[in-house]
């Protein structure tokens, strides 16, 4: 077992995608979707470790050796139970606080991260994540990991222990829970800027392509003032409905 870090980001990620097989290796502008949510992760300052949870399955012993090639550790864990793949980690890379990742979101935040992280640290809550409407696919959420054991520990529904930290969001009464506003240039955008569709990868595509050629950054900020000035691009996956955890549950 390793020391304790302060602050670990977990980053879930699988194959098996229902709605697009192997998405988290689709290329946008020639680099791997799970790369460039590495790449996003790496940029917070107050990340301290990344780690890779992947699952059993013999189809995501190709996510283990990406790990490896990035110079990152990998869990692999069960495939359902997203929530007890997060305590495998756990138990192998202990750490204070958890920035919960998915593999499947290559816009995601390092300056949002970085905001939740310091509000979650300084008020002392169980879970920090975001109030208001911003961009689908850039959500963030900051748990401690004495939180997450409690729910892996009280917690048998089998939507909860998927979806991983809405046991802890849903039970206010039993934890302290934070909210914090994104920053000025998410907030107020309903875009969806996810990738779980083969519309949703074009979307993404045709943002890096087009912030490559204006020698721009692919990253939210960048992304989201390109659909700002040009809400046609909007149409590519417009059409995607998003599956709702909360009536799952």
């Amino acid at each position: 077992m390793t020391h304790s870090v302060k602050t670990q980001a977990i980053v879930q990620a699988r194959t098996g995608s229902t709605r697009l097989r192997n998405k988290i290796f689709e290329p946008i502008c020639g680099k791997p979707l799970l790369g460039w949510v590495i790449d996003r992760l790496r940029e917070a300052r107050l990340i301290d470790q990344i780690v890779i949870a992947t699952t059993t399955n013999r189809d995501d012993e190709r996510v283990v050796k990406f790990a490896l090639e990035e110079g990152l550790p990998c869990v692999c864990g069960s495939e359902e139970d997203v929530l007890d793949r997060f305590i495998t980690v756990l138990d192998k890379y202990p750490a204070k606080t958890i920035v919960r990742a998915t593999g499947d979101n290559p816009l995601t935040d390092a300056r949002l991260l970085d905001l939740l992280i310091e509000k979650h640290l300084a008020s002392k809550a169980d879970y920090t994540g975001l109030e208001a409407e911003f961009p689908y696919g850039l959500s963030a959420e900051v748990v401690s990991a004495d939180a997450l054991r409690r729910a892996h520990a009280e917690s048998s529904s089998p939507k909860h222990r998927e979806h991983v930290t809405t046991y802890i969001h849903s039970q206010p009464g039993m934890f302290s829970i934070g909210r914090v506003d994104p920053p000025d240039y998410l907030i107020g955008r309903g875009y969806r800027l996810t990738v779980d569709t083969g519309a949703d990868l074009l979307l993404m595509r045709a943002l890096c392509g087009r912030l490559e050629k204006a020698g721009k950054a692919f990253n939210a900020e960048n992304a989201v003032a390109l659909v700002d000035s040009d809400q046609e691009l909007l149409k590519i996956n417009n059409h995607v409905s998003q599956k709702d955890w909360r009536k799952q549950l």
